[in-house]
């Protein structure tokens, strides 16, 4: 079974005495926070955060402190398929309070919960046109006022200057600091 290192966020074996990435003592802290059976539900304490699945074999590295709220799981006599049986989406809230509260010492906080499960629901945005990676923005000062210079342009100021034109070779001009490049 793999485990997410709470230091660093490694995918280790449970049975690692250290992480093997930076040297977290990860058995003595399962051992000491009794995190040791991947069976039964681990929830956090605080905003009901669980991490158990009803699948034996599932591949999935497990969690053993809590991925919203950082707090450390505990552990339940609960197992994942019956956790997973008992919490309909009619029931989630309170059956998670229940059980949180039950095996937390009542430090669960029902505003931590609602914030973590908003956050899974939130439709994810598009970014905005003013942040996309294919906006041209002048190398010199940042600025995305520019724009673009003509071919015809080209031609005039070469025609005109030659070699020392300003515009050959450069497709963009900035507005805000009046360089082209």
């Amino acid at each position: 079974m793999l485990v997410v290192c709470p230091e660093c966020g490694a995918e280790i074996s449970n049975y690692s005495e250290t992480c093997v990435k930076c040297g977290f003592p990860l058995k003595k802290f399962m051992e000491d926070n009794n995190l040791n059976d991947f069976e039964h539900v681990k929830i956090c304490p605080k905003c009901g955060y669980t991490n158990g699945s009803e699948y034996p074999n599932d591949d999935s590295a497990k969690y053993i402190k809590c991925i919203e709220c950082n707090t450390i799981l505990v552990q339940t006599d609960i197992p994942c398929k019956e956790f997973n049986k008992n919490c309909t989406v009619e029931t989630e809230r309170e059956y998670t309070a229940e059980v949180a509260n039950k095996y937390g010492g009542n430090q669960f906080q029902q505003d931590m919960w609602d914030a973590w499960v908003a956050k899974l629901h939130e439709p994810s945005l598009p970014k905005s046109s003013s942040t996309s990676t294919n906006q041209p923005h002048c190398p010199y000062c940042n600025s995305t006022n520019v724009v673009k210079v003509s071919g015809t342009s080209r031609l005039a100021s070469t025609f005109l200057f030659g070699i020392g034109s300003k515009k050959i070779g450069k497709q963009w001009k900035c507005n805000s600091c009046k360089s082209y490049f």
